[in-house]
């Protein structure tokens, strides 16, 4: 277990020890967990999400608690493993998949933000060498009368 994850889950319990809680959820809007954490993962009762800000994974999160939560009130015995582990598996491939997916659209548009000032630096240059060639060729009477 790293330091990080180790330390997160000590302050977790901490936390959740001084509220009475029965599950506790760290989220982190920076990628600060190391790589075997990842975007999105359960330890016993405490959860660990990277969540860039727009809430889903952090939605996704309540979920799982509040469902984990029903299913040990009411007692459930019956509960099929393998089927919860595999979904466990297909919400931190989809987490991990959302948050790379969401990295590369702000660079996109980091790029796109960028090239729209190129553009529009272009066309005000274009525009003021159009008005100066305008300039040069008119003949000095007509400079006059526009004045």
């Amino acid at each position: 277990m790293s330091k990080l994850r180790s330390q997160a889950t000590y302050l977790m319990a901490r936390s959740m020890d001084n509220r009475n809680a029965d599950w506790g959820i760290c989220v982190s809007r920076n990628e600060a967990y190391p790589a075997e954490v990842g975007s999105f993962n359960v330890y016993g009762n405490r959860i660990l999400v990277v969540d860039s800000g727009d809430g889903t994974l952090t939605g996704v999160a309540l979920r799982w608690a509040a469902a984990a939560a029903g299913a040990s009130a009411s007692g459930l015995d019956q509960i099929d493993t393998t089927r919860i582990l595999e979904r466990l598996d297909r919400i931190r491939d989809l987490s991990k998949h959302f948050s790379r997916s969401k990295k590369a659209l702000t660079t996109a548009q980091n790029g796109l933000d960028s090239v729209r000032e190129d553009l529009d630096v272009m066309r005000s240059s274009l525009v003021d060498l159009a008005d100066d060639i305008a300039r040069e060729l008119r003949p000095p009477s007509a400079d006059r009368r526009v004045a």
